[in-house]
């Protein structure tokens, strides 16, 4: 799990999958911090200017850290995970802010029909 202030000052939980978990374990190098500035040995407190350099380089410019947040939730969505879910992984406070990306995936409503029992 991930520990975040939020916006509303709120300690805030993520859950991580294995291979984020994995990725993490292989980063750390420092016996205190997983993201640090070699030179100074202190914690990178932003990640801003290197993600502004990686997407220049990879040609996404102008891609936000936001575009990011924006393309986990319509992925999501778009793999049939419940906008009840997506919302709280993504911190919104009512689904009503998540429903924006609920137009993704209208054929997941026909798969949920499926589950229904057949009347013969």
């Amino acid at each position: 799990m991930c520990n975040k202030a939020s916006k509303n000052k709120k300690t805030v939980y993520k859950p991580l999958n294995n291979i984020s978990i994995e990725a993490l374990y292989r980063l750390k190098t420092h016996n205190k911090y997983v993201f640090y500035n070699q030179s100074t040995n202190k914690p990178i407190k932003s990640f801003r200017r290197g993600f502004n350099l990686a997407a220049e380089r990879a040609n996404l410019s102008p891609l936000r850290i936001h575009d990011l947040r924006h393309t986990f939730a319509s992925f999501l969505i778009k793999h049939g995970v419940p906008i009840y879910h997506v919302s709280t992984l993504l911190g919104h406070s009512d689904t009503r802010i998540t429903q924006r990306y609920a137009h993704l995936a209208p054929e997941n409503l026909h798969d949920v029909l499926k589950c229904l029992p057949t009347l013969t």
